[in-house]
């Protein structure tokens, strides 16, 4: 797992820096873990940032559309990603970002493997 630090004080909520009780996650045995789907770890990272559930998110999710995607949070959104992705996004690729589509595509022209939906 990555390190990675975020722009608002308090424990780290994303995914990527989960703390789990001691004996580890929830989940312990294989039929539990089969039993459970897949989560997707781009939008579970953008929902951590927003502070909604991954649920609540879409492909076409992105500033403007979606409440909790403010301005600032799109910050926050830019830089957890570039820390956890090992990435740098220009101004211009930021300024771009209009949905979460939007962000699978320009993370895998980088070369981040795992993003595409």
């Amino acid at each position: 797992m990555s390190r990675h630090r975020h722009l608002v004080p308090g424990p780290c909520r994303c995914r990527a820096g989960t703390a789990y009780p001691a004996g580890g996650p929830l989940m312990g045995t294989a039929e539990q873990t089969a039993a459970v789907p897949p989560t997707d770890q781009l939008s579970g990272l953008i929902a951590d940032v927003l502070g909604v559930p991954t649920a609540e998110l879409a492909e076409d999710s992105g500033p403007g559309v979606h409440v909790a995607w403010t301005s600032l949070k799109h910050v926050e959104v830019v830089v957890v990603l570039e820390e956890h992705y090992g990435v740098a996004l220009s101004s211009r690729e930021i300024k771009g970002i209009s949905s979460i589509a939007g962000l699978r595509k320009l993370l895998a022209a980088k070369g981040v493997a795992g993003v595409a939906s």
